[in-house]
C-alpha cells in the first residue's frame, strides 16, 4: 500500500500520517500549479507516487494554498489568469489529456490520473 503524501479536506490542509516538511509542501504545491507535466511527474517519482487525485475542493480551495505557499519561487499564479487555467491541477480537473499521465477514474467529485 502506498502512502498519501498530502491532501485537502473540510478542515483544511491535512497531514496524512506524516509530518510534512517545508520541502514536501513546496514540492506538492509546485507539482499542482506548474504547467509542466514533466515537472509534476518528477515530483511524483521523488515521492514514489503513482496516482494523482484531483477533487473539486482541490480546484476551489487548495489552489489558493498552493499559490500562497510560494510554489514556483517568486512567480505568482493569479486565479482566473491564463496561467491559472494552464496549471496541472486545473487541467486535470478539466480532464485534459496530459503528457505522461492517463486518467483512470472520473466522477462528479474526483478525477484520478496515473503516471504512465
Amino acid at each position: 500500500m502506498k502512502k498519501v503524501v498530502a491532501g485537502w479536506d473540510e478542515e483544511g490542509w491535512e497531514e496524512k500520517k506524516l509530518l510534512l516538511s517545508d520541502e514536501i509542501i513546496t514540492d506538492v504545491s509546485t507539482a499542482l500549479i506548474t504547467n509542466d507535466s514533466a515537472l509534476t511527474k518528477e515530483f511524483m517519482e521523488k515521492y514514489n507516487a503513482e496516482y494523482l487525485f484531483v477533487t473539486r475542493s482541490d480546484v476551489e480551495e487548495s489552489i489558493f494554498g498552493a499559490i500562497n505557499i510560494g510554489a514556483y519561487g517568486t512567480e505568482k499564479v493569479h486565479v482566473g489568469s491564463d496561467e491559472f487555467y494552464k496549471t496541472i491541477l486545473v487541467r486535470m480537473w478539466s480532464e485534459d489529456s496530459i503528457q505522461g499521465f492517463k486518467i483512470v477514474y472520473s466522477d462528479d467529485s474526483v478525477n484520478i490520473y496515473k503516471i504512465i
